[in-house]
């Protein structure tokens, strides 16, 4: 048997760089270059998911973004603690709400302006609020805010309104403790007043106790609007209300026996 074996110099060293080449392990550079790629890849993906929990924590912090002032300011000389109107108009409103309501929002915004212009600014009718705080925690916390502001601050329905105009998703941020603080401060309260009169079970107790007054008259939902001792639950259109109200003012004759 004959071997093909290199016959000249050039050749041996030849085949011995191919022998070489053979047996040398793969280039360090290449697994490092293979790790480094992971390791850069495996960072960045620890910055997004970073990025992205400072992104979904700070939306949580800061509730429901920038708050919105009153949509519809009451006129301050209308203000009786939690009554709207002369407290010696001949007929009285009673509203059941809750502010988380959204049915009570809409009230707010669209019943109640001309019930002030047409009728509490007037002298013909009184609005009482009653605190139905049943839809979750958050509804306690706000109609509490709200007996606060009645307490130490500017009055009860500069809360009321601003609660209203800053409503927001149902059990969410909105009436956070921060968040009603913040409506504190912009109504010109001080932020640790509030909140240490906010943490006096005082106030909470108060709305649990209206609330369970309010079933015991037969509220089941909000709002009710009680008048002349009838509850009428569910949001009435501007033309109910104002019929229903001219009908107590001015009542038909009976008919004659």
């Amino acid at each position: 048997m004959t071997t093909n074996r290199p016959r000249t110099r050039a050749e041996r060293r030849a085949a011995e760089r191919r022998r070489s080449r053979e047996k040398a392990p793969p280039p360090q550079q290449q697994s490092f270059f293979t790790v480094g790629r992971l390791s850069v890849a495996a960072a960045v993906a620890g910055i997004a998911v970073v990025i992205i929990l400072l992104f979904v924590n700070g939306l949580g912090s800061s509730g429901a973004g920038p708050l919105k002032s009153p949509d519809f300011p009451v006129n301050a000389s209308l203000e009786h603690d939690r009554t709207l109107g002369d407290p010696n108009a001949p007929i009285t409103i009673e509203e059941w709400a809750d502010f988380q309501c959204p049915v009570c929002d809409e009230f707010y915004r669209n019943i109640e302006p001309p019930l002030l212009a047409n009728y509490i600014e007037t002298g013909k009718v009184k609005l009482v609020f009653h605190d139905y705080a049943f839809i979750g925690p958050a509804s306690t916390q706000a109609a509490a805010a709200a007996r606060v502001s009645q307490a130490i601050g500017p009055g009860f329905w500069p809360f009321h309104d601003m609660l209203y105009s800053n409503q927001g998703a149902e059990n969410g941020d909105a009436f956070s403790q921060s968040r009603l603080a913040d409506m504190a401060v912009a109504l010109g309260m001080d932020r640790t007043a509030f909140l240490n009169a906010l943490a006096d079970p005082t106030y909470t107790n108060q709305v649990r106790a209206e609330t369970a007054q309010g079933t015991a008259l037969g509220v089941n939902s909000t709002p009710t609007l009680v008048m002349n001792g009838n509850l009428y639950p569910g949001l009435p259109t501007w033309t109910q209300l104002s019929t229903l109200i001219d009908s107590i003012a001015s009542p038909s004759p009976s008919a004659s026996p």
